[in-house]
C-alpha cells in the first residue's frame, strides 16, 4: 500500500471504481447494530442517483450492498493509511464527503483536536437532505510550527473513521444509510521562517 496514500470509498488498489454490490476494499465496518468483529463495507447496488451525489472517483458504501441500515443506529467506518514523511514537511487531508444520515470524522480513534478539522468535518444531526444530495468540503491538518492544529500524525500507520447515524421512521432495518468519501493526502513543505534582522555595525 502506498504510503501517504488515502483510499476513497469503492474503490481497487488502482483508484478504479469497484463493481456495484461488492465488498470495499480498503474501508471496514467496525462498530454497529449487530457488529461482533470488524468486517468489510459493502458498495451500494444502487447508487440511487438523483438523490445521492456523484463523484467519478467514489462510490457510496454502507453496511450491506441494499444499504439497509437499523434507524437511530451509529454506525462507525475505518480505512487505514500510512504517513511517510520526514520533519521538514506536513500533511493535510483534503477532500468531499457526505453522509446518510449525519455523521462526523475521527483520526486513530479519536476526536479531531483542536484546530485540526477546516470545513465540514461534521454534518448537521437529523434528517438533513443535504447532507447526502450535495458534496461538503472538509480539511483535515497535521501540526507544524506556524499552524494551529493540535494533531500529531507520527510516521506509521493510521487510521481514519466516518461516524455514521442513521434517522428514521422505521423501526426494523430498511432505512437507508451510506456515506461518500473522495479524498487526499496532500503534502506540503514547513515554510521556512526568515533570520533574525541583525544590525550592520560600521
Amino acid at each position: 500500500m502506498a504510503s501517504n496514500k488515502l483510499w476513497n470509498t469503492g474503490v481497487d488498489d488502482q483508484g478504479n471504481l469497484v463493481a456495484l454490490g461488492q465488498r470495499d476494499p480498503h474501508w471496514l465496518l467496525i462498530s454497529g447494530p449487530v457488529i461482533t468483529q470488524p468486517r468489510a463495507a459493502y458498495v451500494l447496488s444502487d447508487q440511487r442517483l438523483g438523490n445521492y451525489f456523484q463523484t467519478g472517483d467514489s462510490l457510496w458504501i454502507g453496511a450491506d450492498a441494499r444499504g439497509a441500515a437499523q434507524s437511530g443506529s451509529l454506525y462507525v467506518y475505518q480505512t487505514k493509511f500510512y504517513v511517510e514523511i520526514d520533519s521538514k514537511h506536513w500533511i493535510q487531508i483534503n477532500g468531499m464527503w457526505g453522509v446518510d444520515n449525519y455523521g462526523q470524522f475521527t483520526i486513530d480513534n479519536a476526536p479531531l483536536p483542536p484546530g485540526s478539522g477546516g470545513g465540514e468535518i461534521s454534518l448537521p444531526m437529523g434528517l438533513v437532505g443535504t447532507n447526502y444530495t450535495q458534496p461538503h468540503a472538509f480539511s483535515i491538518s497535521e501540526s507544524h510550527f506556524l499552524s494551529l492544529s493540535h494533531l500529531s500524525l507520527k510516521i506509521g500507520w493510521h487510521t481514519l473513521e466516518v461516524w455514521v447515524y442513521n434517522e428514521g421512521l422505521e423501526p426494523v432495518p430498511q432505512n437507508p444509510s451510506s456515506f461518500n468519501v473522495s479524498a487526499k493526502i496532500v503534502v506540503y513543505p514547513v515554510p521556512s521562517l526568515p533570520l533574525p534582522f541583525q544590525s550592520i555595525r560600521r
